[in-house]
């Protein structure tokens, strides 16, 4: 398991990283992004969501009027028993997408107050 090497990405979506090695996007480029592994038969078995904060500073934790909240990252999501790789690869990018849609939905508001961005990491596996 690693995180998706940048370089299977184009140049317009690796200029819109937040990592110089990893696929760190906003939701609508994330998304892109997950429609791109599809077709390189790569299954996105995870994700996590980073806030970036007005000052620079990149965290898991939105910080809202005094309190915290921490988003989890979405647990590796397994193979099923004769499930074949490409049922598997669509079955988890598109699992991947709904989740982040709603969460990006869920924290928009959130970030909105203090000029926060969600951005989301994603993990993805080859064949093997």
């Amino acid at each position: 398991m690693h995180k998706i090497d940048i370089d299977l990405l184009p140049q317009s979506l690796k200029e819109k990283s937040l990592s110089s090695t990893e696929v760190v996007l906003r939701c609508e480029d994330i998304l892109t992004a997950i429609d791109l592994i599809i077709a390189q038969q790569r299954a996105t078995i995870g994700w996590e969501i980073w806030f970036l904060y007005p000052q620079g500073q990149i965290s898991g934790i939105i910080e809202i009027d005094g309190e915290s909240e921490l988003y989890t990252t979405v647990d590796v999501m397994k193979r099923k028993m004769f499930e074949s790789w490409k049922q598997y690869v669509k079955r988890t990018s598109e699992k991947a997408k709904e989740e982040i849609i709603r969460t990006n939905f869920e924290v928009n508001e959130k970030c909105n107050k203090n000029g926060v961005i969600p951005y989301f990491c994603i993990t993805t596996i080859n064949h093997f």
